[in-house]
């Protein structure tokens, strides 16, 4: 029977996942690499446990999207070789022992960043502020319009911009007449 990529590389990673255990052990893998990094930037509770959700979340993410990436760099014949070498004692075992290596060297990575770390904080290079956009915005932006012109924008976010593209040109001072990528000529007011 003739199989196309997409099939054998959603068989495969049936395979290569076959039980949940492998698919926690991964996503715990990605979150062992990062957590020194979130721990070190000296987050905020809330902006720790938004970091860590992300992170879950885009690990399974990842191994969702893992046949269409299969598929994408295999050929049929690959595949299919990939499939008969995972379903032998050899192939099955590299699974375990894979994981066990890459368990290992994330072991060795966080404690060579640990000691890294003591002698070079992270918190002295780098800060972050990540909070969701909406965090950030007080209950609304209000903008004023008075016989279809922008008064006034007010309840704009500290550190965020807001440009106004006005469309009618028309009586505008030329100099501030400007062209958007279509070729069509606007006025841009900010805020």
């Amino acid at each position: 029977m003739i199989h196309n990529c997409k099939e054998l590389a959603t068989e495969l990673v049936a395979l290569l996942n076959e039980n949940d255990r492998s698919n926690n052990e991964k996503v715990g893998l990605a979150t062992d690499i990062i957590q020194p990094m979130i721990d070190a930037a000296e987050l905020n509770e809330k902006s720790r446990n938004y970091m860590r959700e992300l992170l879950e979340a885009s690990a399974i993410a990842c191994l969702e999207n893992a046949a269409v990436l299969y598929a994408k760099y295999y050929s049929a014949a690959e595949l299919s070789e990939l499939i008969r070498f995972n379903s032998s004692d050899v192939g099955r075992k590299s699974l375990v022992i894979g994981m066990q290596i890459a368990k290992d060297q994330v072991a060795f990575g966080r404690e060579f960043s640990e000691n890294y770390l003591e002698k070079f904080p992270m918190g002295e290079l780098v800060s972050f502020d990540i909070t969701t956009p909406t965090e950030k915005l007080n209950e609304s932006i209000v903008i004023s319009v008075d016989g279809g012109l922008v008064q006034d924008i007010s309840g704009i976010p500290e550190g965020v911009g807001v440009e106004v593209w006005d469309y009618d040109t028309e009586g505008m001072d030329e100099e501030r007449i400007e062209e958007d990528d279509n070729g069509n000529e606007f006025v841009r007011s900010e805020y």
